[in-house]
């Protein structure tokens, strides 16, 4: 991003939250100087569209088939097409799947 008044690149500063400068609601107020005139500018961003409980619920299920997926091919490509049949694999695919499983909750 260019200077308004002089166009050199502008340095980011820091980020903060908006209640620390007065505003309301979530989201993100951004620093930015010029070391060129001195110039500083600050960027506000309030996010409006937030998902609801249930769409978030709703892409967490969907995150974790994907996740799900992903694992499974994992352990296809490393241990072959008939991993499922070998116990001490099933017991591998179940330890890694209940921690996708633990972190998906905790959010």
């Amino acid at each position: 991003m260019e200077c308004w008044f002089c166009g050199e690149n502008l340095i980011w500063g820091a980020d903060f939250d908006p209640e620390d400068y007065g505003y309301e609601g979530e989201g993100i107020v951004t620093t930015l100087s010029c070391p060129n005139c001195g110039a500083s500018w600050t960027g506000v961003q309030i996010f409006e569209d937030w998902m609801s409980e249930e769409e978030i619920i709703e892409n967490n299920k969907i995150q974790m088939k994907i996740a799900e997926k992903n694992l499974i091919n994992d352990f296809t490509k490393r241990y072959g097409e008939h991993w499922k049949k070998r116990y001490i694999y099933r017991c591998m695919f179940e330890m890694e799947y209940n921690e996708i499983i633990r972190i998906f909750k905790e959010e």
